[in-house]
């Protein structure tokens, strides 16, 4: 599992790669804990190197999510693979958490503000 980051402007551009599973999670989740406790809140997340989630993997994002509520911030999802697509219609998360093509779409979601 591997995670990296950049900033532009207020938003917090994390690359993922690997497995998304109960193994690795925890570093992954750590990170996110960290960003929100220094006040960030906007994320975008490149899944294009992620090859499965599980239901920690899920967690990490919903409850990301539920922390971000009210604080006009968001995450968006992209470049997640059709299988990766299919989990997160599945569970119904596509109604919480937002998903783009590509990393010039996730930017926009951010664009009014």
């Amino acid at each position: 599992m591997g995670i990296s980051s950049t900033k532009e402007k207020d938003i917090i551009c994390v690359s993922l790669s690997g497995r998304l599973d109960s193994h690795c999670v925890e570093i992954t989740d750590k990170q996110f804990k960290k960003w929100l406790k220094d006040g960030e809140t906007k994320f975008i997340v490149d899944f294009e190197g992620i090859e499965y989630i599980s239901s920690a993997g899920l967690r990490i994002f919903v409850n990301a999510t539920k922390k971000l509520l009210g604080k006009g911030g968001g995450i968006v999802l992209y470049n997640l693979s059709r299988d990766l697509i299919n989990i997160f219609e599945i569970t119904g998360l596509v109604n919480i958490i937002s998903v783009a093509d590509n990393k010039a779409e996730a930017l926009k979601y951010f664009a009014n503000g």
